[in-house]
């Protein structure tokens, strides 16, 4: 930031305004953001603002405690909440506002990407960047140099704004004050300032000033006189605030929230566990709960309880894997822990509230029964290593970790047989036997009891792990495919087979029991007899880059290609569709994964997750499995007056009619006559025919047909 010194020559500027509606989604995406960098945080009445990663401006309702996004792809803090309840900010086109409904762009601004910006009493607006400060009446600028005013040639780090609209500049080389017709500069000649350069600045509820000194010291001038104080931190301090009952509020690199009353220091920690301990910016509400942003835990309140973190949708930017399991809830494995996804709301594990031995979850796995089966290692990369990971007094331990809904069971080398914690794959099998891929110890087998290791026939380092109809594994690792039928291996690679790259990235099998390779040369298919190798020439694909392949349950494919192009592509077995990922960032690339539930694609990206429909609008809660076979349930109740429920499942897309008749063999109600999706569903009759009049008493069939398969059933209305 930067100082200004002001004469009686100003420059002014009339602005080009640009007005645009604020930030609407396509109803086929669903987007859901990593939140936990925030660049600067705002009080708002009802809601605090939030810079959410690198691209967003969102805001957090108080209330309700969600997260609504208002506008992406930009550049938006700092920024400044003004009487009006006008967020002005800084924006890539330079000074822009938001008043509730729509964006306005002040295209002419004289300095963009400015370092900080605030409004005062009478409307204006005041940002700055080196040694010049810009005031803006919403019709033109005043530009205040260290050639044109009393500024001092230095950066201005920091402005606060009094009650009587007087500006305050922390500096390189001071405090200085512009009352709009005088400066003021206080240095170490005139104040308690000792010549370093000052990081921050606030005018307090009680109208005194306070200033942090880059020699950890906190100045307070009451417009009279100094009093200084040391800082207790160990790191860089690079905001303040205060609140009404005068107590200082500061943060910056590493310092997490320090609190002083006048007396004492109490510092509060506000990183999410393993994560940097960074405030970027403070702000306090009409309630005295101070909210703060930074790296690591995104948005935070400190209320007199304590610290509640409120950061994140998504955990984390690096995701590593999904998982959808038979009742809907997404399961997301991240380098900061586990989170769930029920279609409304997340939930967290990690080491400090569960069972997990530590937060990096690098694969997950669901048995039959919804079982959660994850590889766990230590964060920050030191998974390399077997031993124990000493991190703030408690010890972080790598493993196989079992999760039913409640108890955790964590397999690691000290309590069994494991033969490494480098587990980079895992498969369930129908038998429920649980199959373990490692870098450096080839295939697991867990049967519940006994681990046992295996050797593929030309690796020990197994990326994905898939199995057939018959039982059969299929193996992929950074030198070709094992085939392993529990007693004969056979070896695919590029010199005997059709696949285009020997580093296989993720198998999968349809239910004409062909395979799918993705590679980082294409996609390839295996049928059992011939190999098909898709790229650039014979599909839509814009990259051969393909980092994960995912099957649908009405078995089509879908890739996501790596790189710019940004494409979500899915292939029915005769025609290739492409779609173009509304991704939140133009640089961002699909990082490893997708995964479909009956209605969905689910895609994880680099600090954001995102759900497509390519039928419409995006349903969250959609189960994760199809039923398995066409169900018509019993009526309930039964008998039944007035009206009874009808159940059915649907284990695949079809033309559904469901239909009652008489003992007669006639027709009485159509319930249900249309195209249904894979699905449960429910239908109530209420007794009455076609035409809307009661029947009479007695026994009567409801028969369910989806295509040319149907399922008849009894029921009995009584009178």
């Amino acid at each position: 930031m930067k100082k200004i010194l002001t004469f009686s020559a100003l420059l002014y500027i009339q602005s080009l305004i640009i007005i645009t509606p604020s930030f609407t989604q396509d109803q086929n995406w669903q987007h859901f953001y990593y939140r936990n960098y925030s660049g600067y945080v705002a009080d708002d009445s009802n809601y605090v603002w939030v810079a959410a990663g690198y691209n967003t401006l969102a805001r957090f309702d108080k209330t309700t405690g969600t997260f609504e996004t208002i506008k992406r792809d930009g550049y938006y803090f700092p920024f400044a909440v003004d009487r009006k309840h006008r967020l002005w900010f800084n924006d890539i086109e330079g000074l822009s506002m938001y008043d509730g409904k729509d964006f306005t762009n002040f295209t002419n601004t004289p300095v963009r990407n400015f370092w900080d910006i605030k409004t005062d009493t009478l409307g204006h607006v005041w940002f700055c960047k080196h040694d010049t400060l810009v005031k803006f009446d919403g019709t033109q600028y005043s530009i205040y140099t260290p050639t044109n005013s009393g500024l001092p040639p230095f950066n201005i780090n920091g402005i606060a704004v009094d009650n009587h609209s007087n500006i305050w500049l922390a500096t390189d080389g001071g405090l200085v004050k512009f009352d709009r017709t005088q400066w003021t500069i206080y240095d170490s000649s005139n104040s308690t300032l000792d010549g370093s350069y000052l990081s921050c600045v606030k005018v307090g509820f009680d109208e005194k000033v306070y200033v942090v000194e880059s020699s950890y010291k906190l100045h307070i001038f009451n417009g009279f006189s100094w009093s200084v104080q040391t800082i207790a931190s160990y790191g860089y301090v690079e905001c303040i605030t205060t609140d009404q009952s005068g107590n200082v509020y500061m943060g910056g690199g590493r310092t997490g929230i320090i609190k002083f009353d006048g007396d004492n220091y109490t510092t509060f920690n506000t990183s999410y566990y393993g994560q940097d301990d960074d405030v970027n910016q403070l702000a306090v509400d009409d309630q005295g709960n101070v909210w703060s942003a930074g790296n690591g835990y995104g948005l935070t309140k400190l209320t007199s309880s304590g610290i509640a973190f409120y950061g994140y949708e998504v955990l984390s930017d690096d995701i590593h894997c999904i998982d959808i399991d038979r009742k809907g809830n997404k399961w997301f494995g991240t380098d900061l822990g586990l989170s769930r996804f029920d279609g409304s709301t997340w939930q967290t594990y990690n080491f400090s509230n569960s069972g997990l031995p530590a937060n990096d979850i690098r694969a997950i796995a669901l048995d039959r029964q919804d079982n959660l089966w994850l590889s766990v290692r230590w964060p920050w990369g030191y998974y390399e290593y077997d031993e124990p990971y000493i991190f703030n007094g408690d010890t972080l331990e790598g493993g196989l970790a079992h999760f039913d809904g409640e108890n955790w069971t964590v397999y690691n080398k000290h309590n069994s047989d494991l033969p490494s914690l480098r587990i980079d794959a895992i498969h369930v099998d129908k038998n429920g036997i649980v199959w373990i891929g490692t870098q450096d110890a080839g295939l697991v087998k867990f049967d519940g009891s006994t681990f046992s290791s295996y050797a593929p026939s030309n690796s020990l380092f197994v990326s994905t792990i898939a199995s057939d109809p018959s039982g059969v594994l299929w193996i992929g690792t950074n030198v070709g495919i094992s085939v392993w039928d529990q007693k004969n291996w056979t070896s695919y690679t590029v010199n005997n087979s059709g696949l285009n790259s020997n580093a296989i990235r993720k198998i999968v099998i349809d239910k004409k029991n062909t395979k799918w390779i993705a590679t980082g040369a294409g996609l390839v298919s295996f049928d059992g007899s011939k190999w098909t190798a898709y790229g650039s020439t014979n599909s839509p694909m814009t990259s051969i880059d393909i980092r994960s392949v995912e099957i649908d349950y009405n078995d089509r494919i879908w890739i996501a290609t790596q790189g710019i192009a940004h494409e979500l592509i899915c292939f029915d077995g005769e025609n290739w569709t492409k779609y173009t990922i509304d991704a939140g960032y133009p640089w961002e690339d699909l990082n490893y994964i997708i995964k479909a539930d009956t209605r969905n694609v689910w895609l994880a990206m680099e600090g954001e997750i995102l759900v497509f429909n390519q039928n419409g609008s995006v349903e969250l809660n959609a189960p994760g499995v199809p039923p398995e076979i066409l169900k018509l349930n019993q009526n309930f109740p039964n008998p039944f007056n007035p009206e009874t429920t009808i159940r059915y499942d649907l284990p695949a897309d079809g033309k559904v009619t469901l239909k009652i008749y008489n003992i007669l063999g006639q027709e009485i109600r159509t319930l249900v006559n249309r195209k249904e999706l894979a699905g449960t569903y429910q239908v109530v009759w209420n007794g009455t025919n076609d035409r809307g009049s009661r029947v009479s008493s007695g026994l009567y069939f409801y028969r369910l047909q989806i295509d040319k398969t149907a399922k008849t059933r009894k029921l009995l209305l009584v009178k």
